[in-house]
Order: C-alpha cells, then sequence, then structure tokens
C-alpha cells in the first residue's frame, strides 16, 4: 500500500490509498469508527438545574462535548465542574482545573433565564466509540478514485457543465483535472448523451479523516494501526492453537 496526504480542507484531513482493497480500507475506518480511546463526560452529578431542559437531555449533550486531554489510560477519571447563572451555557463554561482541555468553547448547551442557575459535577473517563459514539475520535469516510472515458468527440461545453471545474477538455476527449477532488457525482455523464463514462478504479481510494477535537489525526491514524495489529497478532496465536 503507498499512503500519500493530499491536503487539509477545513477540519478535514484527505489521504490517498494506493494499491490496496476496500476491505482493508473499510477495516481501518472501522477501527477509527470504534476501538480508539478517548475522553468523554460519563457522569454528570446534577445539584441545580433550573433551565427547561431535562436533566437526562442536559447529560446527553453534555457527553457529546470534546474533551482532549495529553495523558489518559484505562483508568484515567478527570473531575470536572460547571456552575453558571443565567444566559446561554457553552462548553467553554466547564471548569477544567487545567487538567483537560476543551478544544471548541462555544458549543451551545442550554439557555437559562435571568437569575436562573445551573451547578454540576462531571467526570470524564475513557472509552471507544463502540461503546457510545461520544467516544468516537473523527467523522471517517472514503471513496474510491473515479476516473473517466469519452465515447467520440466532447463538446468543450460539457465541460463548463461540472459544478466542481474539474472536466478538461484535450484533444477532443474528456479528462479529470483532479481526480482526487470528484465526488463521482456522474451528472457529467447524464448531460453527455453516453459520450462520457465514469468508472471508479479499484485500487485507489481517498481516505478522509475530520477528527472532533478529542485527538489529533496523527494518534488516530497510530492508534487505528495499534489496534489492527493487536487484532491480527491475537488471530496468528489462535490460529497456531488449532494446528
Amino acid at each position: 500500500m503507498i499512503v500519500k496526504y493530499l491536503k487539509k480542507s477545513g477540519n478535514a484531513h484527505k489521504f490517498l490509498l494506493q494499491g490496496t482493497r476496500h476491505d482493508i480500507v473499510n477495516a481501518l475506518r472501522r477501527s477509527i469508527v470504534g476501538h480508539i480511546q478517548t475522553l468523554a463526560i460519563e457522569k454528570v452529578m446534577i445539584y441545580k438545574n433550573e433551565s427547561v431542559m431535562p436533566d437526562e437531555f442536559l447529560a446527553h449533550r453534555l457527553g457529546l462535548v470534546p474533551i482532549n486531554a495529553r495523558d489518559f489510560n484505562d483508568t484515567t477519571e478527570f473531575s470536572l465542574s460547571l456552575e453558571k447563572t443565567g444566559g446561554v451555557v457553552k462548553s467553554g463554561d466547564i471548569e477544567t482545573n487545567g487538567l483537560v482541555d476543551i478544544p471548541y468553547k462555544n458549543i451551545p448547551l442550554v439557555k437559562l433565564n435571568d437569575k436562573k442557575k445551573l451547578e454540576l459535577e462531571l467526570v470524564a473517563l475513557t472509552g471507544t466509540g463502540d461503546m457510545h459514539i461520544k467516544w468516537n475520535p473523527a467523522l471517517v469516510y472514503f471513496n474510491n478514485v473515479p476516473s473517466i472515458k469519452t465515447k467520440g468527440k466532447v463538446d468543450e461545453k460539457l465541460a463548463k457543465l461540472c459544478m466542481h471545474k474539474l472536466i478538461e477538455i484535450k484533444a477532443g476527449k474528456a479528462v479529470l483535472s483532479d481526480p482526487y477532488n470528484c465526488d463521482a457525482c456522474r451528472y457529467c455523464c447524464s448531460v453527455s448523451d453516453g459520450v462520457i463514462e465514469m468508472d471508479m478504479l479499484d485500487d485507489e481510494f481517498v481516505f478522509t479523516i475530520e477528527p472532533y477535537g478529542n485527538l489529533d489525526v496523527d494518534l488516530i491514524i497510530s492508534g487505528a494501526v495499534d489496534y489492527l495489529q493487536k487484532e491480527l497478532s491475537e488471530l496468528e496465536d489462535q490460529i497456531g492453537k488449532l494446528k
């Protein structure tokens, strides 16, 4: 497998994976989504909630706030707190005591009327995405790299119909100027009366990771690789016992 870093667009990191298979790429995606440890608020002790939001809804929202810590393990617990009177309560109002970082501080949690109070104690614990989505470190998706071929001469006007401006006409043939940014919508095929056809390459994929802020992208990738290696090693040991 050949891996190339394509670009960062906003919060999305795009990689090109060449010379591999769909099942291997999907195994990497599933490892990231379900099997990398992160931190999330798991316990919420509510001493005062004078908002209109039920306790259960508020606890659920708090659990989805990304929490970043540089050092943690299976048994790590971080005690946090939240006290607020009036106004919009945001994720940045969570008091971390310098133990962890709240990367996105403007996430609205609940609105309090004047003089209404919120008093909470919170505990952040480690977990993985297969336990609950709040421990998922990133949005991860991939797609095969598309390629196009033409039958006969292509009208120059067809190039202008691509909403992403990715089609170029060279020697009467349509080509993708940047196939890694093509989302394979096939609009060019639908308006060309069969002149343009699109195929998907079987061994090239654009792999996209959009971290939620609880882990950096390099830690996400290394964690997924470590998990896959561990699982394959255990499988090899079990098969060896059967011989």
